[in-house]
């Protein structure tokens, strides 16, 4: 799986992860709800539903176990649909 953004993180296995900038979505791969970052800081990233009803704080580290990147304009119109 490739994932996109703006920071290079070194990965398990020598694989290069990329840590996602604000503003882009998310999927989040048990319920495949889109997700929007909201704000990052240097250990967590906060996510916000597109309804704006849920949030999810994750590890920066983590967020590659649960999240995988949507684009941005389908995402958002089958969140909608939903």
């Amino acid at each position: 799986m490739c994932n996109f953004g703006s920071k290079g993180e070194k990965g398990k296995g020598g694989n290069t992860r990329v840590i996602f900038k604000e503003e882009e979505t998310l999927q989040y791969r048990s319920t495949e709800r889109i997700f929007e970052v909201k704000k990052r800081t240097d250990q967590f990233v906060i996510l916000q539903s597109l309804d704006g009803l849920t949030q999810v704080l994750t590890g920066e580290k983590s967020i590659f176990n649960f999240f995988e990147k949507t684009l941005k304009a389908s995402s958002r119109t089958s969140e909608m649909v939903k």
